[in-house]
């Protein structure tokens, strides 16, 4: 890495100036080198705040509910097959070949279906979070309630939904290294 071109990329990306921390920190990666690893989760360590990077809504009708948003704002929705849950992915803005939004700040998300007897569920975000059972601790000892065990997204990271306090469903994403 180079310490003149990634302090541009964290001042596009975050927004802000790269902390004084997070550039003797990467000074010290000579060790990552060479090796594989995800920039967003290695920042994750220097913000105080997890970011919201994903955003799902129920859907009746996937067919219906893609159509209508990609209509109505011009989203991109892709229908995954039962292997994955016949989920949709919506891109609401532009990605790179990694597929992570080029514009600080915007987020993409999904549509998952909703199935007769389900509660009614509401829109949530996705929260990444630099570590999932550490972050998972905090929320159950904050008072919220964890839905169901960790399951492992393909090319993508462990991902876990909850509730807060006040009955709000959200998830949290470990991304994946790779």
């Amino acid at each position: 890495m180079h310490l003149a071109t990634d302090s541009i990329f964290f001042q596009n990306y975050i927004n802000e100036p790269m902390p004084d921390s997070l550039v003797i920190e990467l000074n010290n990666l000579n060790a990552f080198r060479g090796k594989s690893f995800n920039i967003f989760t290695y920042l994750l360590k220097f913000n105080a705040m997890d970011p919201v990077v994903h955003f799902e809504m129920p859907a009746k009708d996937r067919e219906r509910m893609a159509k209508f948003y990609t209509g109505v704002f011009g989203w991109k929705a892709q229908m995954l097959g039962e292997d994955m849950g016949n989920y949709v992915t919506v891109a609401t803005t532009e990605t790179d070949e990694k597929n992570m939004p080029k514009r600080p700040g915007a987020i993409n998300g999904g549509f998952f279906p909703l199935k007769d007897g389900d509660p009614v569920l509401h829109p949530s975000v996705v929260i990444s979070v630099g570590n999932l059972k550490d972050s998972m601790k905090k929320i159950t000892k904050a008072g919220g309630k964890l839905i169901g065990e960790p399951m492992n997204i393909p090319g993508v990271g462990e991902y876990i939904s909850f509730y807060d306090t006040e009955g709000n469903r959200c998830g949290l994403l470990q991304p994946s290294m790779g």
